[in-house]
């Protein structure tokens, strides 16, 4: 269950914080107030999106049975289309900026649907008593794979041609063209790969729900009607009113720095590729630290103290 968080990570780290939208807000776009605000609308369309029909999906989880199906669908889709973003260039040859921020907005949706069924498993995968363990192993493991992932990019396309240790490629590997920012585009088929790597063990080995015998038309329609009732009867649970409202507002302010992150250090302080490579492996080698404190933290004087 933990690995698969090191398999959707990368995509995280290396296309939407430090790589490749930085990349797009500032060569393609080429200029970055522009860049900012674009990312920021797509963005916004992917999290009404997401609101409008994660919670369907996650009400609705328990009466459609086994979550792998249907993982496995939100990754076999996301894959293909993340890998597609090489064909992102700069003169927009290949996809234009409103295509590859259309895919950049689909995959986001879906990796959102992914998130929602992936975390479905964790008492099924690790039990009550484990599910802190594991949770921070999994941001442990989701960021040492990104650290993995920007520490082979800085080797093999960004500091080739820029110094000249013995332990460092004279020029990119593969014969990428910095020119052409094909050591930024590569990200989309480094990050597609590693998350096709990553599903793999969740779909053999994790245990699933067993089958409830219910059409997925009707545990959507029966998820929809509860709901509903939650909705309605939302005053009677003051505690969960707090904790999702607190939680919604902190969990959005951590993206808004996540994802602008980038883009904002690209567009206003004008850092290239490296200076996002090896800022994004320093923060990448302190959260995998911050996995496991968590866990102990968690596990020893509990969870409201431990985010405290």
């Amino acid at each position: 269950w933990s690995i698969f968080e090191g398999g959707r990570d990368p995509y995280v780290i290396l296309m939407t914080i430090y790589i490749f939208m930085p990349y797009v807000a500032s060569t393609m776009v080429g200029d970055p107030v522009k860049g900012q605000e674009l990312i920021s609308r797509f963005q916004q369309y992917a999290g009404w999106i997401v609101m409008a029909t994660a919670p369907f999906l996650g009400a609705s989880i328990d009466k459609l049975g086994p979550r792998k199906v249907w993982l496995a669908a939100a990754v076999t889709c996301m894959v293909p289309l993340i890998a597609s973003l090489w064909w992102a260039k700069p003169d927009q040859s290949g996809l234009t900026i409103m295509t590859t921020m259309f895919i950049a907005m689909v995959v986001n949706v879906l990796f959102a649907y992914s998130e929602v069924l992936h975390n479905s498993m964790l008492v099924r995968a690790a039990g009550l008593k484990g599910a802190h363990s594991a949770s921070g192993l999994a941001l442990a493991l989701g960021n040492a794979a990104s650290v993995l992932a920007l520490a082979f990019t800085a080797w093999a396309f960004a500091l080739p041609g820029k110094v000249t240790w013995s332990w460092v490629p004279r020029a990119p590997l593969f014969g990428l063209d910095p020119a052409k920012h094909e050591p930024e585009r590569v990200e989309a088929i480094l990050a597609a790969g590693i998350l096709a790597i990553g599903v793999v063990p969740l779909l053999l080995f994790t245990p699933d729900a067993p089958k409830t015998g219910i059409p997925a038309s009707r545990a959507f329609r029966d998820g929809a009607a509860d709901l509903w009732g939650m909705l309605t009867t939302v005053s009677r649970y003051k505690d969960a009113v707090i904790y999702l409202a607190s939680r919604m507002l902190c969990v959005d302010g951590m993206n808004g720095v996540l994802f602008f992150f980038g883009v904002l250090a690209a567009g206003v302080m004008k850092w290239g590729p490296l200076d996002l490579l090896l800022t994004g492996i320093i923060l990448s080698v302190l959260a995998v630290f911050g996995g496991f404190v968590g866990r102990w933290l968690d596990h020893n004087i509990g969870p409201k103290n431990a985010l405290r």
